[in-house]
């Protein structure tokens, strides 16, 4: 039976309408919708046969490649009861699929393939940048070096991103500062004393582990206090923006050559790691038993780190927030984001909105920082912005938070709330900014708030090189 006056054939007959207009050489966005739609009227198909084609082909797009995955999530309606049961059960197990593949594939490491022959440094890490969407930031010249163009040769084919990256900078003498530019790795001039890159880390999928320091410590009042430590750094691809990272020392295991495993001091402690926004690698350091004195060297340290990472962002809009009837809800991936009012009790005003995000884990318990960097701003007709001022906290539980956001639009004449009356003091001569004079109509503003549409709690195994003891 063909699904009526449901929100199911009103999608599919919008993107079968739009597949008509599709030419041949459209683009991979439009060949995919022209794909979906006539697949999710399969769904309800008469047959039992025809209806598992179409959700085995669904399955099929859902998990192509990050890309494909994300554009399935947009296009698969949310299931609701006003839908068949097969049609929502199978929808259900699809963008399940689609929403575990960009975790799978999120968590692998980009690849890059190029050769180059004494090209600019700059317009390699330029290549390296259109094939992985990683960002870089000269900042030699900040550090007191200079921006040379320092030409290099290099050839990689299919290079996991950070070996490829590791093999550019020692080419071109430069190393990572971990503390720059969000979102971008920032490079300046290798120190004189730094070893090379290639060969002193290990990669775990979109992760760089490399041991910084080892100290051995002899506690002469308390032998208790004695102890190995290996302080570690890990850095990650740009794109994956981690919540947090936790390494279960129950875990590690550290070897030394005659195979006996020196043993973690806290083997009941977890190391949790919250990532600040602008980071690009963080600092753990893991502490052993002291080995005997003869002990030369770590033949080997393995374990496994949990990494908290957010999902594809997603952008929320309400139009007319001012007139919107609240509570208001819309939904996305594993992120709702709730409008509870927009209103001005006092000298400002406060939009008051509940986010929640379902299997959140810590990630709104103990590690909700992230949630607070989220974009949340309203802007008019003209595309203007208006920036918050701040927000508080009015909830938390462990898979939802709310905030209240302020806006102070005081900048600009209001108009139909009766607020801000005109200041006696104002520039009689109009000398102000003109654009501060503009009216501005609350109810009229559209309010946009983005965030992650989930997030996945991913393993990773690792293994360090050998390590030389002091």
């Amino acid at each position: 039976m063909l699904l009526e006056a449901t929100k199911l054939l009103a999608l599919a007959a919008a993107l079968l309408a739009a597949a008509a207009l599709v030419p041949a050489d459209a683009s991979a966005q439009q060949q995919l919708e022209a794909e979906v739609a006539p697949l999710l009227e399969q769904l309800d198909a008469p047959t039992a046969a025809e209806r598992s084609a179409a959700e085995a082909r669904l399955n099929e797009l859902a998990t192509a490649d990050a890309t494909s995955a994300a554009e399935a999530l947009r296009l698969l309606p949310e299931p609701d009861a006003t839908m068949p049961a097969g049609v929502r059960g199978a929808l259900v197990r699809v963008r399940l699929r689609a929403q575990r593949a960009i975790a799978r594939l999120a968590t692998g490491p980009s690849r890059v393939t190029l050769h180059a022959d004494q090209k600019p440094v700059a317009e390699v890490l330029a290549e390296i940048e259109r094939q992985t969407g990683a960002r870089f930031r000269d900042n030699r010249q900040a550090f007191g070096g200079e921006a040379d163009p320092r030409p290099i040769s290099v050839s990689l084919d299919e290079e996991p991103f950070w070996s490829a990256v590791d093999t550019v900078l020692d080419a071109a003498d430069l190393s990572v500062y971990p503390y720059g530019e969000a979102d971008a790795l920032t490079l300046v001039d290798r120190a004189s004393g730094a070893a090379p890159r290639v060969g002193a880390a290990e990669y775990a999928g979109p992760f760089r582990i490399e041991p910084l320091t080892v100290s051995a410590f002899r506690g002469l009042r308390d032998a208790d206090t004695s102890r190995l430590d290996v302080q570690i750094e890990v850095a990650w691809e740009p794109r994956l923006r981690p919540i947090a990272l936790s390494i279960p020392m129950d875990e590690v295991q550290a070897a030394v050559p005659s195979g006996a495993l020196l043993a973690p001091r806290t083997p009941d402690q977890s190391l949790d790691l919250e990532a600040t926004p602008g980071e690009q690698a963080m600092q753990v350091t893991l502490s052993f038993e002291r080995p005997p004195r003869e002990t030369d060297r770590i033949a080997s340290t393995r374990g496994r780190m949990v990494a908290m990472i957010p999902a594809t962002p997603h952008t929320f809009r309400v139009a007319k927030v001012g007139q919107a009837r609240t509570p208001l809800t819309q939904r996305f991936g594993d992120a709702t984001v709730v409008l509870e009012r927009f209103e001005k009790p006092g000298a400002v005003w406060e939009l008051h909105m509940r986010v929640r995000l379902e299997g959140a884990g810590d990630s709104l318990a103990s590690h909700r920082g992230w949630v607070f960097q989220n974009a949340s701003y309203l802007i008019d007709a003209n595309g203007k912005r208006y920036e918050h001022a701040g927000f508080e906290t009015t909830m938390q539980t462990s898979s939802e938070i709310g905030l209240a956001y302020l806006f102070d639009l005081s900048g600009a004449a209001v108009v139909g709330f009766g607020f801000d009356e005109p200041d006696a003091n104002a520039d009689p001569e109009g000398e102000a900014d003109a654009e501060a004079d503009e009216p501005v109509d609350p109810k009229e503003l559209t309010w946009v708030y983005e965030t992650a549409t989930g997030v996945h709690t991913v393993p990773i195994t690792w293994e360090l090189v050998p390590i030389d003891l002091p």
